[in-house]
């Protein structure tokens, strides 16, 4: 989702599609991430945990 349309469209559904397209995502790395070879699944998970609000 782009994250200026979600911004200037202040509509509450594109919201909670963005927050539930982030969880999707990082359950899927969670998932992934016993076959990848480093830790930048690690990182990248925690970056969209902890990144999660829009100002």
């Amino acid at each position: 989702m782009n994250e200026a349309i979600l911004l200037a469209n202040q509509n509450l559904e594109a919201l909670h599609q963005a927050r539930v397209a982030l969880r999707r995502l990082r359950s899927a790395i969670t998932l992934l991430k016993p076959i990848l070879r480093d830790t930048r699944a690690d990182h990248l998970a925690q970056r969209l945990k902890t990144n999660h609000t829009i100002d």
